[in-house]
């Protein structure tokens, strides 16, 4: 902790969780309850399949989440988890599997494979990046290794090529023959993207592809509108929108460091884990910020999105600094998050060394330990320095009534917003009979979606009343002029 600096004196950065409780950590996300699913990479970068998923808890509510399980442990080198129909998506490749605790004792006893056929290339190179997107489908960032997807079913579409694309889906649940529900993805396509670690998203549904050399780029429109037309020559439609006028130099502060790889740390080199940032914790100039981890310089970088257009530019904002830097040489952050309390997380694997022995010269991997320190990992918590210290949050939405999810589809913190939609169209999906009688929660969504105080509430709406297929002609026909 002594070894950061933040370059807004306004913040603070914290420590949530750190090993034992977790260990070579590479994502986050929260469940409904608030309980923190963690994608474990303890075989990076090789080493027999021993990653893991872990749950952590702050019971007592002290801002740490003291309390941990092995939700899931076996995993060959685990990178994206996503939480999904009371249970988590993870992704592992040559799977992106399904599991869920059915007795509560905190350990996943069920397994169910969604999606196989990804690409098996260099461990740090594979589909990763699971979020649900506005539009109520998954998405996944292809990771750089392709594949060949197939669905667990012999559904019609598949297998779909993801070659130098990424990756969305629709997930759905059907009746088991033991009485319960069994998820399935039922549809997915390639996209435009190629995203190698990490996918982040907005508020509004723009998607902002990754790649280590540049940190963010934005995905203008979908490959498949391109594709309609045979005779369009070979195009993108993906925008490299980072400033040209900076250089894209960044400012590490930590001491020169033994590598194998003699490429430039002067620029981008290693860059991951994006996010922008939809929570409300921070200071209003925050909002709709992108960050980026560069584990290989040890901090993480800021920029503001100007709208320019049909896309954008990423402006630096701090100048020959970088908005999070550490002078210890083993703070690897690979992601950053917004969480349910709108405070920003990083995900720190804390390593010695990060680089995968496939770029290091073979007359030299035999005396170098890479995963050195693979059973250290820390989280850590950006918020205003002047509040006090707060708990983890406990939103506790498994058991919320239906029109309480509505009512947070308005949330100031995107996260909120995201998982009530989630919410209530899970119910939806399983509920039979939810579906005979949602007459009144459809009326709360177009009450919503007509109320014009709120921009970002009537969009969850909207795409929620097109999951429960209650978008008619009327409806399309006020929202197109709108």
């Amino acid at each position: 902790m002594k070894a950061f600096v933040l370059a807004d004196p306004a913040l603070t950065i914290e420590l949530v969780a750190a090993e034992p409780e977790v260990t070579s950590p590479v994502a986050i996300a929260w469940d409904e309850d608030g309980r923190l699913y963690v994608a474990e990479m303890n075989d990076y970068p090789v080493a027999p399949a021993s990653g893991r998923i872990r749950r952590l808890e702050d019971r007592d509510g002290d801002g740490r989440y003291e309390h941990a399980t092995i939700f899931a442990d076996g995993l060959p080198f685990p990178n994206g988890v996503m939480p999904c129909f009371g249970g988590v998506l993870v992704t592992a490749a040559p799977n992106i599997w399904y599991l869920r605790d059915k007795d509560g004792d905190g350990r996943a006893d069920e397994k169910i494979l969604v999606l196989s056929g990804f690409g098996e290339g260099n461990t740090q190179l594979r589909v990763n990046g699971l979020y649900l997107g506005l539009d109520n489908l998954i998405y996944a960032a292809n990771g750089r290794s392709d594949g060949d997807v197939i669905a667990r079913s012999n559904r019609p579409g598949f297998p779909v090529s993801i070659r130098r694309r990424d990756l969305r889906f629709l997930m759905f649940v059907f009746p088991g023959p033991a009485g319960n529900w069994v998820p399935e993805a039922v549809r997915a396509e390639a996209i435009a993207g190629y995203s190698q670690f990490g996918l982040a998203h907005d508020d509004w549904g723009n998607r902002f592809p990754s790649w280590n050399t540049i940190p963010i780029r934005h995905v203008v429109l979908e490959q498949q509108t391109l594709d309609r037309n045979a005779y369009l020559a070979e195009t993108s439609s993906i925008a490299s929108i980072l400033d040209p006028t900076d250089g894209g130099r960044i400012f590490g502060i930590s001491p020169a460091q033994a590598r194998f790889n003699r490429e430039s740390v002067a620029f981008f080199n290693a860059s991951c884990g994006p996010t922008i940032e939809r929570g409300d914790l921070l200071p209003a100039a925050y909002h709709g910020n992108a960050f980026v981890c560069e584990p290989l310089t040890n901090l993480v970088h800021r920029r503001v999105l100007e709208p320019d257009g049909v896309t954008f530019v990423a402006r630096r904002v701090e100048q020959g600094r970088e908005f999070l830097a550490s002078s210890d040489p083993a703070f690897r952050p690979v992601n950053v998050a917004t969480g349910p309390d709108g405070a920003l997380y990083v995900v720190d694997m804390y390593r010695e060394l990060v680089e995968h022995p496939q770029f290091v010269p073979e007359s030299a991997r035999g005396s170098v330990d890479f995963r050195r320190w693979h059973n250290r990992g820390r989280i850590w918590r950006v918020r205003p320095r002047a509040m006090a210290t707060v708990g983890s949050p406990h939103p506790d939405l498994s058991k919320a009534h239906a029109a309480k999810l509505v009512g947070l589809l308005g949330h100031p913190n995107g996260w909120w917003r995201s998982t009530a939609q989630r919410l209530l169209v899970e119910r939806w999906i399983k509920d039979i009979q939810a579906r005979r009688d949602d007459r009144a929660v459809t009326q709360l969504l177009i009450g919503v979606l007509k109320d014009k105080s709120n921009p970002l509430a009537r969009l969850h709406a909207l795409w929620t009343l097109e999951a429960v297929e209650r978008v008619d002609e009327s409806l399309l026909s006020d929202i197109a002029s709108d």
